[in-house]
């Protein structure tokens, strides 16, 4: 019975509330160790940090010695930390729960009074976690980057008034996942007041503090040290200004957006701490990155991200700027803490709208202020595409048209708001145009391949072929993403032109429509045509002679305004008549565009070529899959060679066999990529490009004819007012008989004095002429009527077919 409570108490520590594993242990620093317990009564999970044995912080390397004052320093600086952790209230915050002692019957360890400290336990684990994960060899996805940012700086506003420090690194920043799914990032390993023990930044931890710490306190001697009653430094009490802090929080940037440290010296020599303090201490100016390639090689300083850096152009430009200034070794130079939260505000207060650039085949993401127009995005994809300021382009999301007036001065805020879901990379906009120029599948660059350091020699120890291992996996990893993102973008741009070409055909629709509609309306016009030719004045008859030269200078003067007056029309006339042969024209070409272009047989062959290629391409993602998958399985036997800590001489051949089978899968992966994968993006790509170019054809047509008829149509006369000035015209010819024969009744006694013959033959002509315009009229009239009746029935029925047509 007692053998199995001495195995209990070997296995499992207890306090009043809490236990937890020994071997169930999650995370290590200089100072502690931490397990996840659970509460006893309510089976919660907690995290149990438990002190070191060499730990200052706790009072427990002099917990058998005399030295009082030794012992009451650094206990005085538990009971501080411990007071402040009580405070401490916020959502991005680990939450401290308590202080329990260790009350487990195993005394072994001669400390029965141990003090464990309790925090919430957080179920998504750290960002070192993250990064240790294959996919996250090259840095975190973007979106996650910028929402760890946004949850630190909250904390270290919190942390900064009240006046506290942080040790900033991956593993003290852990992640929260709710019911809901919703993410918070908490950072932990927060004190008042910090003691460094000499070698504390010497530990040979992978994710240590002394990677994350600025040169000057990494280097310096510390400010304030405390010396026991026998002259000996038992701790340094180091106040650490939050200028100098903020240099572990760009590491940790960093570290997220490349998966690997700014500043490293070469594999085989990544613990000494001489080279590293070279490094640190000869940063050019500006430079955010130094590493050295080789053994004993140089420092090769970079001042922009790598080239291998998946976030956006648009977020590298801006960590650049900001990883100049928090990498400042000069500490007169060193930003201050307002600085600091203005410029990194900059970024995360940015709206992010993510987008595919057809014309690049890219998927991609751009920030903007809230209150930045939304033209300011398209003039951003401009210079983008290297485009002319003037090219028009159209906006999708979720298969549906949103367009963007020139007119309307619409926020980038307001634009992402009136979304019907928030934008990501799983869903971007598609931002298309038909300006080919530049359309080129020169712009779709090869899938870029990391350089990974091959180890030199192939015996190497397990551990560092199980690190190396890892760098391989992570590439295969790394590529995977970048063939599978542009599978998103084919299968995307598939959807996108059935979208397209609807839109497209809309916009023909519409312009047909009002055509046709028009078309009808001037049908008339050849009749208005007839009437015109019999209404109008012929060649003026030579005036009677009389002798008053008020007759004749009377008549002069109305025949003269009566030819103006229709020289004026026929002009009006012949502009209606090109008009309506123009309308013609124009309906002619729309509907062989119809016909040719926006049938279901055109349609069908653009996307059986396209399927037939995505089909192929899907056949190599799974290829690539199982490559992955090959690797990773690699990776996991060199794993557990780690746990064997004698190898047998087989063990060791064997794990040079699968070093071996590793680098010429890793040959054969990095060919298929590139020999395989990439020539089929550019076969879509180019057969897109051939589609998009017939689209651009049909559209500038379109546009072409519309800009045409709309000038026609402000420039032409009314059909309407048209008819209205020729039955202005008959109306007046209606009119004429009874002018005339007031005229002759006035001047009777003047027509007396003309001869018989005279007065004759002109009476029969007017009575000839009044004849004629009865007739005329009553023809003119009754053809005029049945034209206009004719002609808007016909209107009535063709629009009923045309809005038929266009739903």
């Amino acid at each position: 019975m007692t053998i199995e409570i001495t195995h209990f108490t070997m296995l499992f520590k207890t306090t009043k509330n809490y236990l937890w594993d020994v071997g169930d242990k999650v995370g290590s620093s200089t100072t502690s160790d931490v397990y996840k317990a659970c509460n006893i009564t309510t089976r919660e999970q907690v995290i149990a940090k438990v002190p070191k044995l060499t730990s200052l912080l706790f009072n427990i390397e002099f917990s058998h010695r005399t030295d009082n004052e030794d012992k009451d320093y650094s206990h005085s600086i538990f009971v501080e930390n411990v007071d402040f952790l009580k405070n401490i209230n916020h959502d991005n915050i680990a939450r401290f729960i308590g202080t329990e002692i260790i009350t487990s019957s195993d005394n072994s360890n001669g400390f029965p009074n141990q003090e464990i400290l309790f925090f919430e336990y957080c179920n998504g684990g750290s960002v070192h976690d993250m990064l240790q994960l294959p996919a996250n060899v090259y840095g975190l996805p973007e979106d996650i980057i910028i929402q760890i940012m946004k949850d630190i700086i909250n904390a270290l506003k919190y942390l900064h008034n009240k006046k506290s420090h942080c040790n900033i690194k991956p593993s003290n920043i852990m992640r929260t996942i709710d019911i809901n799914n919703k993410v918070i990032y908490k950072l932990t390993d927060l004190v008042v007041n910090r003691e460094i023990k000499q070698d504390e930044v010497t530990s040979n931890s992978s994710h240590d503090t002394e990677k994350y710490v600025h040169p000057i306190v990494y280097h310096n001697n510390p400010p304030d040290r405390k010396v026991n009653s026998d002259g000996n430094i038992v701790g340094t009490h180091v106040s650490i200004p939050f200028e100098i802090e903020i240099w572990s929080f760009g590491v940790t940037l960093y570290q997220c957006s490349t998966g690997q440290l700014p500043f490293q010296p070469y594999n085989s020599t990544n613990n000494d701490r001489n080279l590293m303090k070279q490094i640190l201490t000869s940063i050019p100016m500006g430079s955010i990155s130094g590493i050295q390639d080789t053994y004993n090689g140089d420092i090769r300083w970079s001042k922009v991200l790598p080239e291998w850096c998946r976030l956006s152009s648009n977020l590298k430009k801006m960590l650049e700027k900001l990883f100049s200034c928090l990498f400042e070794t000069n500490q007169a130079r060193l930003m201050k803490h307002e600085e600091f939260f203005n410029e990194v505000n900059k970024i995360i207060d940015l709206i992010p709208i993510y987008y595919i650039n057809l014309k690049k085949f890219t998927l991609t993401c751009a920030y903007f202020q809230a209150d930045d127009s939304i033209h300011k995005f398209f003039d951003y994809i401009r210079q983008e595409n290297d485009d002319e300021m003037n090219v028009e382009y159209f906006c999708l999301f979720q298969n549906v048209y949103y367009p963007v007036l020139k007119t309307e001065e619409t926020t980038v805020k307001t634009f992402c708001e009136q979304l019907p879901m928030s934008l990501s990379y799983e869903k971007p906009l598609i931002i298309y145009t038909f300006s080919i120029s530049k359309f080129d599948y020169k712009c779709i660059s090869e899938i870029h391949t990391p350089k990974i350091q091959l180890m030199e020699n192939i015996q190497d120890i397990f551990a560092s072929v199980y690190d190396w291992s890892q760098k391989i996996v992570g590439l295969f990893f790394y590529l995977q993403t970048g063939v599978i993102q542009y599978e998103s973008i084919m299968q995307i741009i598939q959807s996108t032109i059935m979208t397209v070409h609807r839109l497209l055909k809309s916009k023909l629709l519409e312009l047909l429509y009002l055509i046709r509609k028009n078309l009808l309306n001037h049908q008339i016009t050849h009749e208005l045509e007839k009437i015109f030719d019999l209404i109008k004045p012929q060649s003026s008859p030579k005036p009677i002679r009389s002798c008053h030269k008020s007759i004749i200078r009377s008549s002069d003067t109305n025949e003269t305004s009566e030819e103006q007056n229709f020289s004026k029309i026929r002009p009006m006339l012949d502009l209606s008549l090109n008009f309506y042969h123009k309308l013609i024209e124009y309906n002619k070409d729309l509907s062989t565009i119809l016909d040719t272009h926006f049938n279901d047989n055109e349609r069908l062959f653009r996307l059986s070529n396209l399927s037939t290629q995505m089909k192929n391409y899907s056949m190599y993602i799974q290829q690539i899959n199982k490559h992955v998958q090959d690797a990773t399985d690699l990776c996991e036997r060199f794993r557990h060679d780690t746990t064997i800590t004698r190898p047998s001489q087989l063990q060791m051949v064997s794990n040079i066999i699968r070093q071996k089978n590793l680098k010429k899968l890793y040959d054969q992966y990095i060919h298929f990529v590139n020999e395989g994968c990439y020539p089929l993006i550019l076969e879509f790509y180019n057969e897109f490009k051939k589609w998009i170019k017939q689209q651009a054809d049909i559209y500038f047509h379109i546009q072409q004819i519309q800009f045409v008829y709309e000038y026609e149509c402000s420039i032409s006369i009314s059909i309407d007012n048209f008819r209205q000035v020729i039955n202005d015209e008959l109306q007046k010819l209606s009119h004429k008989k009874n002018h005339l024969s007031d005229v002759d009744s006035k001047h009777t006694s003047n027509i007396q004095q003309l001869t018989t013959v005279q007065i004759d033959e002109s009476l029969n002509d007017s009575n000839r002429t009044y004849t004629s315009n009865n007739i005329l009229m009553n023809n003119l009239h009754l053809l005029l009527q049945k034209t206009i009746e004719q002609t808007e029935n016909n209107s009535d029925i063709f629009n009923a077919i045309i809005k038929q047509l266009q739903q």
